[in-house]
C-alpha cells in the first residue's frame, strides 16, 4: 500500500462536509415548496364573493310535459294545478242522481270523462284502447280527425272557451251526445250556452267550476237533460295521486249509486287508470259512459 500524505487526509472529509450541506439544503427547500404549495392551494378553493357590479342572470326551468314516448309541448307554458285538490271533489247539486242508497251488493256506476284529447295521438289511441267505457270529451274549437268514440254517450264536447255556436255546432258535426263544462273556468252567461245546446237535444255535464252549478241550474230551468261531475281525478299530476282519486269516486258511486269524474290525457291518469280499473268490479263498480247517468227532463 502507498503512502497518502496529509493533504489527502484532509481533502476528503471536506468533501463529505459539502455532500451532507447539499442534501440538507435539498430537503429544506422540498420543505418550503411543499408548504407554499399548500398554501396557495388552500387559497385557491376559498369561495371568492361575487362583485357587487357582476348582474347575474335569472334561469327559469323550462316547462316540458312528457308523454309515454318522450317530451311534447316545449312552447306551451306549465299551468298551476286548476281546479286546485281542494277543489277536486265537487259538492254534488240535487236532483240527477238516484235519491236512495245503494244495496250492499248492488252494482253501481261510475262515469270517467278524459278531456284534452288531440295533443297527443298516440297517448290518445292508449285511452282508447284501454278495455272500458270510457268518455271522451273533444275540444269544440280545434277537433280531432278521430274523435275515437262512436257510442253518443260516450263522446261529448268539451265547451272550455269556446263560443255557444261553436259548441253547438261541434255537436252536431261530431254526433255526440253532450257537453262537458269548464272544470276550472265559470261560465260567464250559463243561460247562452244551455240555449245553444238545447236545440240539439244534447245533455250537459257542468264541470262545477268554482264548486258552483251554474250550468246545471240554468239546464233543469231550461228543462235540458243535465248532470254535474263530482271528482277531478288529475288535480295533481302524480299517478299515486289520481290512483286515490279513482278510488274516492268509486267509493262516492258506491254510496251514491252514481258517481261523474273527469280527468286529463295525461300518461299519469293513462297510468292509473289502467292499473286502477280492474279492481273496481271487486266493489261491484261498473264503468258506463256518461250520457247512462244524466237526468232525463220528465215530459209536461
Amino acid at each position: 500500500m502507498g503512502y497518502i500524505g496529509p493533504a489527502v487526509r484532509v481533502a476528503r472529509p471536506r468533501a463529505m462536509k459539502h455532500v451532507g450541506t447539499a442534501l440538507w439544503a435539498a430537503i429544506l427547500a422540498i420543505a418550503i415548496f411543499s408548504i407554499a404549495g399548500g398554501y396557495l392551494s388552500g387559497e385557491a378553493l376559498k369561495p371568492r364573493p361575487i362583485p357587487v357590479g357582476v348582474a347575474l342572470p335569472e334561469i327559469a326551468p323550462i316547462p316540458i310535459r312528457r308523454t309515454l314516448f318522450g317530451a311534447r309541448g316545449f312552447d306551451v307554458p306549465l299551468e298551476p294545478e286548476d281546479p286546485g285538490p281542494d277543489e277536486a271533489i265537487a259538492s254534488r247539486p240535487p236532483g240527477w242522481a238516484p235519491g236512495r242508497s245503494p244495496q250492499q251488493r248492488e252494482v253501481v256506476r261510475l262515469a270517467i270523462v278524459i278531456c284534452g284529447l288531440g295533443e297527443d295521438r298516440t297517448l290518445d289511441r292508449r285511452f282508447a284502447a284501454i278495455p272500458y267505457p270510457l268518455t271522451f270529451a273533444v275540444p269544440a274549437e280545434d277537433q280531432p280527425a278521430d274523435p275515437l268514440r262512436t257510442d253518443p254517450n260516450a263522446l261529448v264536447v268539451d265547451a272550455s272557451g269556446a263560443a255557444p255556436t261553436t259548441v253547438a255546432s261541434s255537436l252536431a258535426a261530431l254526433h255526440a251526445g253532450g257537453v262537458l263544462t269548464s272544470v276550472s273556468q265559470p261560465p260567464q252567461k250559463p243561460a247562452t250556452l244551455v240555449a245553444a245546446v238545447s236545440g240539439s237535444g244534447g245533455f250537459i255535464i257542468d264541470g262545477m267550476a268554482g264548486g258552483a252549478p251554474a250550468i246545471y241550474d240554468a239546464a233543469r230551468a231550461r228543462r235540458v237533460a243535465a248532470a254535474s261531475r263530482d271528482v277531478v281525478i288529475d288535480a295533481r299530476e302524480e299517478e299515486p295521486y289520481i290512483r286515490f282519486m279513482i278510488r274516492q269516486a268509486a267509493r262516492l258511486a258506491r254510496r251514491t249509486g252514481v258517481a261523474i269524474a273527469v280527468g286529463h290525457a295525461y300518461p299519469e291518469t293513462y297510468e292509473a287508470l289502467r292499473r286502477t280499473l280492474p279492481n273496481l268490479g271487486a266493489d261491484d263498480v261498473q264503468i258506463v259512459p256518461v250520457g247512462e247517468l244524466v237526468a232525463r227532463p220528465s215530459p209536461t
